[in-house]
């Protein structure tokens, strides 16, 4: 296991750039005026879309947040449990996903949720490439080695999301 330094302070609320938050809250809001005048004409008046998508903007606001508070250089010591939960997502979208007319099979359906393990997937990609990059830098021993398991951790989903016929 690596060192890992941490760059963040415990006050990180207080070092937060709200200056690229508020602009951020604004288009939001411009967002769902736009949305609900895209939907007035319905005979619900738009009600449903409108409420899934403040519930949308609440949950990806909490998650930015979240995510922003998380010390980046925590990701090395949680990339390979992100990459094997990815794995998994997608061995069980070529037995559980649904398909389309274009015959992929690429939507996961998980209580009631429909999603894409292969956007998960690309997340936790870049992930798992920089960390062995890193290490065919920083690391002049075991060259092979490491350009051997990075042939290996990119092939594996890439191979599973071929297997999906899911090319976007």
């Amino acid at each position: 296991m690596y060192f890992v330094e941490k760059t963040k302070e415990s006050a990180f609320y207080k070092r937060f750039d709200y200056y690229v938050l508020i602009p951020v809250l604004i288009f939001c809001v411009i967002g769902l005026f736009v949305v609900k005048s895209a939907v007035l004409s319905r005979a619900d008046g738009g009600n449903r879309i409108m409420t899934m998508q403040l519930i949308g903007l609440v949950i990806g606001l909490v998650l930015c947040l979240v995510i922003s508070s998380v010390d980046y250089k925590d990701l090395k010591t949680l990339a390979y449990i992100f990459y094997g939960f990815s794995i998994i997502l997608l061995i069980m979208v070529l037995t559980l996903g649904k398909g389309d007319a274009l015959g992929s099979r690429s939507w996961l359906n998980i209580g009631g949720v429909s999603f894409q393990p292969s956007e998960i997937t690309k997340i936790t990609f870049i992930i798992i490439i920089a960390v062995y990059l890193e290490r065919l830098i920083e690391e002049g021993k075991n060259r092979d080695k490491n350009i051997l398991n990075l042939m290996f951790f990119a092939g594996l989903p890439i191979l599973l999301i071929v297997l999906q016929k899911d090319f976007g």
